[in-house]
């Protein structure tokens, strides 16, 4: 319900500008990027998940319309002064990275499987109106997958490179991704989540370009050592 009341006070130019004001004027108390890392809590739902990052995505599209109340919400999450960078990385972990391993459906598959039990127990943690409110918001039902956190990410990214002024932004969140670019990460990336990294580092005056070719060269160094002579020559 609080999702989708923020949500009709972004579509509606009446309550738009208080809820501008709420956010930017107020950065120290009030972020956006707490309604972004409470999508991190066990308790809650995946529905809950799904309604958040539609909202993030709704708002960071819409900014295209140069309506300086969307754009003023928008610039708030591109400052990352005064945001825990441990709740950000353990946000992308979450939201992302642990998709990428199979963790999730471990996980799933341990709550549906309860200790001592040879019987398989279906768990439904989302009730039919919960799913339904889901799609209405603009997700598809079900479960988050890898896909609701990079779409996050991806126009997050794009808003950044957009603006062009958001280099501490765009280095504190390349720097944290390109970790799993490293010899002694595992190795949790994918070609959406590189255009990322691509996007990231063209920030500004694309300082993050450097930074992105090192980490790509030990990358391919690192797998030059486990792949096949023939598929490191095609590659």
């Amino acid at each position: 319900e609080c999702i989708r009341f923020l949500e009709s006070c972004v579509d509606n130019p009446l309550t738009r500008h208080p809820l501008s004001r709420f956010y930017t004027f107020e950065e120290e108390v009030h972020s956006l990027w707490d309604i972004i890392f409470s999508t991190t809590t066990p308790e809650l739902s995946s529905t809950y998940r799904k309604s958040v990052y539609s909202f993030i995505n709704k708002l960071l599209k819409s900014s295209d319309t140069n309506d300086t109340d969307l754009d003023n919400l928008c610039l708030t999450l591109l400052n990352l002064e005064r945001i825990d960078e441990d709740r950000l990385e353990a946000w992308i972990e979450f939201a992302i990275l642990r998709h990428l391993t199979g963790q999730d459906d471990e996980e799933s598959q341990q709550q549906q499987q309860p200790a001592g039990s040879s019987t398989p127990v279906v768990v439904r943690s989302d009730t039919a109106e919960e799913e339904k409110s889901a799609t209405v918001a603009g997700g598809s039902g079900g479960k988050p997958g890898p896909q609701d956190g990079i779409s996050l990410l991806q126009n997050l990214t794009q808003f950044a490179f957009r603006k062009g002024e958001a280099e501490n932004f765009s280095r504190t969140l390349l720097k944290m991704l390109l970790k799993h670019l490293s010899p002694n990460s595992r190795g949790n990336v994918t070609p959406d989540l590189v255009l990322v990294m691509v996007t990231l580092a063209g920030v500004g005056q694309g300082s993050g370009h450097r930074d992105l070719y090192l980490a790509a060269l030990d990358w391919l160094l690192k797998y030059q050592q486990v792949m096949p002579t023939e598929s490191w020559i095609a590659l």
